[in-house]
């Protein structure tokens, strides 16, 4: 038997029908994420970390490292920021989170221990203008990117943006124009000591002496790049803190090294023989030399002079330092044979030893732990003095040299 539908019935059932299929227009859509102040500040921030960081690669053009790094990190920032306020959601809140993090990570490991394999921040420096508050935007664009993250509400149920759009861009004013003021004077654009002019010419910071019980500053120097004064300064720094191991001679000699007997010139070397043709260089925790001060008595530990293979001149030596650091050879000395060789003599004038034997020339340098008044790369005078290239005078910086006595 057919069922007759009152007309009534019909679009009752219609509407029915359609509210199953399709929801009002006005549910919630769950999955989307809309902008909202959390969101708002976190890409924000970022975006003025980026500037920040692009605003000072043109501060490091003679550091091809650090040029590199300031760019990827101008670009990961901007990037992010940009995907945060164009595209909000929680895949976007986690890219902020994760490229700030990574930047104020990484900045706080140059500020205090540095980074090794990048010279420009090789050594701990003093927190500046420029890179603290870029490290602050990065942060705060972090933990708002953090908020989205842990939040169990959307941020569309935070309260209304409109009212958070002009205390957050305030804020990022307040804290990108003084970092970009400062930056146009700022000698690394992470750090904040200044740098050595890398052209002749150009205007100097003061040089300040060398105190092995502050933090080592070797600007001043005209010429010298940045790198190379990254690099000296971090030699230096290294060596201060790594060489009083041997502070005791007993424990250098235990560990293979032997004087060579000059301790009547007031300075005594010693030397780890086997180690000087190895593939170490520039090793504080293994220096092929020892220079201890024996003129008030006993042995002081001095300095530590790193000697190179004697398949290399002085025409062939490395020039990371720069003008900061002169090798010198040891061409005229005369030395017994055997495991510990000493020296017994100097070469006549054809340069021949009338008794031992003249062992092949090794570029070598010192590094100072204590204030010496020609800088703490300063050769040896008198009988140790040894001999620098032809043409060149023998360097004595007294910019960073001391009157200090031990």
């Amino acid at each position: 038997m057919a069922v007759i539908e009152s007309p009534l019935q019909r679009p009752l059932r219609g509407a029915s029908r359609r509210g199953a299929s399709s929801p009002p227009e006005h549910a919630p859509q769950l999955g989307r994420t809309s902008l909202g102040p959390p969101l708002l500040l976190a890409g924000t921030m970022s975006i003025s970390a980026g500037v920040v960081h692009a605003a000072v690669i043109g501060v490091h053009g003679d550091d091809r490292q650090m040029v590199n790094l300031f760019t990827v990190a101008a670009v990961l920032q901007v990037a992010s920021g940009l995907a945060a306020l164009l595209r909000p959601g929680r895949a976007t809140a986690a890219f902020v989170v994760t490229v700030n993090v990574t930047c104020v990570v990484g900045w706080a490991i140059s500020r205090t221990v540095g980074v090794g394999f990048i010279a420009g921040m090789a050594g701990g420096e003093t927190v500046g203008l420029t890179d603290g508050l870029c490290a602050l935007l990065g942060s705060l664009a972090a933990m708002a990117g953090g908020v989205v993250l842990v939040g169990r509400r959307r941020s569309s149920q935070f309260p209304a943006m409109g009212a958070a759009i002009l205390p957050v861009a305030v804020l990022a004013g307040l804290l990108t124009v003084p970092a970009l003021t400062a930056s146009a004077s700022h000698g690394t654009a992470a750090g904040g000591h200044a740098h050595a002019a890398p052209v002749s010419g150009a205007v100097v910071p003061v040089s300040k002496p060398f105190d092995p019980t502050r933090v080592v500053d070797l600007s001043g120097t005209e010429g010298v790049t940045r790198k190379q004064q990254a690099w000296a300064e971090s030699m230096v720094e290294r060596t201060v803190d790594r060489l009083p191991q041997f502070a005791d001679a007993t424990v250098a000699e235990a560990a293979g090294y032997r004087s060579i007997g000059d301790a009547g010139t007031g300075h005594e070397h010693l030397i780890k023989w086997d180690s000087i043709n190895d593939s170490t260089f520039f090793d504080p925790d293994q220096p092929e030399s020892l220079v201890y001060r024996t003129s008030s008595g006993g042995r002081v530990l001095e300095a530590a002079m790193f000697m190179l293979p004697s398949a290399m001149s002085l025409e062939t030596v490395p020039n990371d330092g720069g003008a900061l650091i002169q090798f010198h050879i040891h061409d005229n000395l005369c030395f017994t044979s055997g495991d510990a060789p000493r020296v017994i003599g100097l070469t006549d004038g054809a340069g021949n030893c009338s008794q031992g034997e003249k062992f092949p020339p090794s570029p070598m340098f010192h590094v100072w732990i204590k204030p010496n008044p020609c800088g703490p790369f300063a050769a040896l005078e008198g009988v140790g003095a040894g001999q620098v290239r032809a043409g060149d005078t023998k360097a004595c910086d007294t910019a960073h040299g001391s009157s200090t006595t031990f």
